[in-house]
């Protein structure tokens, strides 16, 4: 095969994988690693595709951080709205007890003007429940 010099490598393949490749036909490892090497250097998409998937990984880390970065100003975003929601509910629940004690106010308001009625009418009907009004006074 090879006039030139030679090198040693020294390697531990998985048995399952080792397995396969004997089942490829080669039952030395030597051929094996040099069969693969030389796959490797005459296919150059083989070559390419290393480089070309370091290039993907890259722009999939760029998008994951972009991504990253729009998920924490969406969480920002979130968190500032999240705060103006519970300002207006507060606002809102100031409202509601400022509401209710007018309401309790205006039933004090109409109790008393309805126990002022009541006084007035019973007023009048001890005066004189028979007695005419001189034509003169107008109440």
């Amino acid at each position: 095969m090879y006039t030139e010099e030679w090198k040693k490598i020294k390697t531990k393949v998985p048995g399952d994988l080792w397995g396969k490749v004997e089942a490829l036909g080669f039952d030395n490892h030597n051929t094996a690693v040099i069969t693969a090497f030389e796959k490797l250097i005459s296919e150059p998409e083989l070559k390419s595709s290393g480089k070309e998937q370091e290039i993907k990984i890259q722009e999939l880390g760029n998008r994951v951080e972009e991504e990253q970065r729009r998920t924490q100003v969406l969480q920002r975003e979130l968190e500032i709205k999240m705060e103006e929601a519970q300002k207006q509910i507060k606002d809102l629940e100031k409202n509601i007890e400022k509401a209710e004690r007018r309401e309790i106010y205006l039933e004090e308001i109409h109790n008393n003007y309805m126990l002022q009625v009541q006084t007035l009418i019973k007023q009048k009907q001890i005066v004189a429940p028979g007695e005419k009004k001189p034509w003169w006074r107008f109440w």
